[in-house]
């Protein structure tokens, strides 16, 4: 099944060429950023039932580059922006789609399939038509998370706004204008300690780009 999904993956990006498989490993930088919630805390602990043999095939058959210190998603972005737009990012999680350059990730349960699509550093925004949640690609989305936290990594983002707030505050802006948006929005609810809590924020949300180059705000490469 392993196997078939890789080969599904690669007809769907139009490639005969084998990937190259990341897996995180360990502790992260941002366990040690993140302040005012833990990081990825309150995940679940139970794995699928073949996840370690799965694990042990990748690594040691398939070769897939274990990752330390960081995030699979950090390596996975540090290496496609260094390609000279020569590779495809193909993975499930929507936060690689905050990085330039292809993209691509596959249709699993009720969850559709995404591009292949080319992304762009400004990105875009979409409401959701129930406006229970936002998706979207680069720097847009990345802001947006800012804004909204992000539940699944415990990240919690600037209280009491939502999705709808966030897309009405940045839909159709400029990158300049969303970063002077969301510093506005911050010094609102954190008068005093803004900044620590918005680089807080955007450092556990910013995938690198370059090795232990993390984010801050006003630099955006």
């Amino acid at each position: 099944m392993l196997l078939e999904r890789i080969d599904s993956i690669k007809r769907s990006c139009n490639t005969d060429k084998e990937p190259v498989i990341y897996i995180t490993s360990g502790r992260t930088f941002r366990y040690d950023i993140a302040k005012r919630k833990p990081y990825k805390a309150g995940r679940k602990e139970d794995k699928p039932f073949h996840f370690n043999n799965i694990h042990v095939y990748l690594v040691h058959v398939l070769d897939a580059v274990v990752v330390t210190g960081i995030e699979a998603d950090d390596q996975l972005a540090i290496d496609h922006l260094a390609s000279g737009e020569t590779t495809i990012l193909c993975s499930r999680d929507k936060d690689l789609r905050t990085i330039p350059g292809w993209s691509f990730g596959w249709e699993l349960g009720r969850q559709a399939s995404f591009g292949p699509e080319l992304i762009t550093q400004e990105g875009y925004l979409k409401l959701s038509d129930n406006h229970k949640s936002l998706k979207g690609t680069g720097l847009a989305y990345f802001y947006s998370q800012v804004l909204t936290g992000d539940v699944a990594d415990n990240v919690p983002g600037l209280p009491n706004c939502g999705p709808v707030r966030a897309y009405s505050l940045l839909d159709g802006k400029s990158p300049d204008a969303m970063l002077s948006t969301v510093i506005e929005e911050y010094k609102n609810v954190f008068p005093d300690t803004w900044e620590a809590e918005l680089t807080e924020q955007g450092q556990l949300l910013w995938l690198l780009r370059k090795p232990d180059e993390l984010w801050q705000i006003g630099k955006v490469e």
